[in-house]
């Protein structure tokens, strides 16, 4: 199955497909012909269920599109491509609020393709103390409308109890001595929330999700979405601003990171006809989830990578998790 998806790496595959549904995919460049594909690996060699891949088609004309595939061994890139395909057909494909043009779903190799965004991720322009307030206002106006949406009914895939439950088993296997900073997971109050179906989220949408291109916002990564808590797309672009530094070092001092943040929930709420001070109550139950989703995440690096790994970089892993651990606590504290 994985030489199937690689197949996407091949060159006589890659032409193939683009030179016999080029007017399909470009409409625009119909009079002109595909002159060169260079093809670039974006995933490592060792993933084993997924293969990412870069396109930079160059036309007669020396126009260029750049083509994002995206393979997994199931198929749940189609369930992903439909979704791109209802939102981009019901108004997400102008203006100021946009998602990528889907391209196409091909089964025989499991793969999505869809145009790159050109722009910033708004965690860069954060990072660097480069994004204003406008952007900060057009974020969460964005976010306000993908919940309105009411098209889509399948549900999100959401990180759960079982995950982390995984991720505490990895961290006690490769530093035992951690197990002290692991709060019982059912006393933390976003855990009975992940059930509910409240409208359509983006499932991941973090700031590296967001690319800010000129006067546009664009979501991208869409590979969760579907339908669950509201929360669970507020809760990142909100406490993520609170990460441990050594997890995102962003050039914001403490009062900029409030205002930010008050910026973002006041224009959400507005957007939505919601109460401020409620939204603001109930988010603060899923402050804990944004580091133990990051927590998540490095631990399955961390736990795959230790013995390979030099000891440095089993420092790096050692700190960036406890860290994580630390604000989990204190975000657990402070619900309390």
């Amino acid at each position: 199955m994985k030489k199937k998806i690689e197949r996407i790496l091949n060159e006589d595959y890659v032409y193939k497909i683009f030179k016999e549904k080029k007017d399909f995919y470009f409409p625009s460049l119909k009079k002109r012909g595909i002159v060169d594909i260079a093809i670039k690996r974006v995933s490592p060699d060792w993933m084993k269920k997924s293969c990412l891949a870069r396109y930079k088609i160059t036309f007669s004309d020396s126009s260029q599109k750049i083509v994002r595939a995206t393979a997994h061994i199931d198929d749940s890139k189609a369930h992903v491509y439909e979704i791109m395909r209802k939102l981009h057909s019901n108004g997400f494909d102008k203006r100021k609020f946009q998602i990528p043009k889907p391209l196409d779903y091909l089964k025989e190799t499991k793969v999505l393709l869809y145009e790159e965004v050109h722009g910033t991720p708004l965690a860069l322009a954060i990072e660097k103390n480069k994004a204003p307030l406008k952007v900060i206002e057009n974020t969460a106006k964005f976010l306000a409308r993908l919940h309105a949406f009411k098209k889509i009914k399948s549900p999100a895939i959401i990180l759960n109890k079982k995950d982390y439950q995984r991720a505490f088993r990895r961290i006690k296997k490769i530093l035992p001595s951690y197990e002290k900073y692991f709060i019982p997971l059912e006393t933390m109050p976003f855990i009975d929330e992940l059930k509910r179906k409240d409208s359509f989220i983006h499932g991941d949408l973090y700031s590296g999700n967001i690319i800010i291109s000129e006067d546009k916002t664009f979501f991208i990564d869409l590979d969760k979405a579907g339908k669950g808590p509201l929360f669970i797309d507020i809760a990142p672009l909100y406490f993520s601003l609170e990460f441990p530094k050594i997890i995102w070092s962003i050039n914001l001092p403490s009062k900029k990171i409030k205002e930010v943040q008050k910026v973002f929930l006041e224009n959400y709420c507005l957007s939505r006809k919601l109460s401020f001070t409620e939204t603001k109550k109930e988010l603060e139950k899923f402050k804990p989830k944004i580091f133990l989703d990051a927590l998540h995440f490095v631990s399955g690096f961390a736990y795959h990578g230790w013995p390979k790994v030099d000891d440095k970089a089993k420092n790096g892993f050692s700190i960036k998790l406890k860290e994580l651990l630390i604000k989990i606590n204190e975000a657990c504290k402070e619900e309390l």
